[in-house]
Order: C-alpha cells, then structure tokens, then sequence
C-alpha cells in the first residue's frame, strides 16, 4: 500500500513539473497522471490536475469527473475545493 502512494506522489510530482516546464502534458506525462489517479483515488491533487489537463484539451466530459472524484476524495483544502467547486460549475456539473 505504501508503496503505490509512494510511486503515486513520484507520478503526480512529474506531471506537475513537466506541466509547469511545458505549459502541457506530454503523452506519457499524461499517462503516468493517469496511473497515479488510480494508484492513489483518495487524492484530490492528483483528480484535479488531471481534471485541468484534459479540460484543456476539450475533453470536458472526462474532466468533469475528474472534479468530482477531485471533491469526493480526501477533503481538499477550502482554496482548492472553492476551485475545484467552480471547474465543476464552469463545466455545467452541479457541485455537492
């Protein structure tokens, strides 16, 4: 167990770096996200910024459920439910 949220973290940590380098997610940045997201389904960090990826690229319905697994997970800090609450929105989904 530990060692998935370990390797979970390593994933989520490059995406966000590669994220912050680039201004976008290469596929395999993408696809290691994607692998944190089910290593670790409790982390409202990692369902966010997948959430944010791919509402940038369009695909606004997979983004929406990010969001929402993003504020079913682990109780995210208030500044980051309040954004997470307004992508839910702006997406046209109801919040909680």
């Amino acid at each position: 167990m530990y060692e998935r949220l370990c390797r979970a973290r390593v994933l989520f940590r490059e995406a966000e770096g590669e994220l912050r380098l680039r201004g976008r997610l290469g596929p395999t940045a993408l696809a290691g996200l994607r692998q944190a997201a089910d290593l670790n389904p409790g982390d409202p960090d990692t369902h966010y910024l997948l959430g944010r990826v791919l509402e940038t690229d369009g695909q606004t319905t997979e983004a929406l459920g990010q969001y929402r697994r993003a504020l079913a997970g682990s109780p995210p800090f208030p500044k980051q439910k309040n954004l997470i609450e307004e992508a839910v929105r702006r997406l046209g989904g109801q919040t909680p």
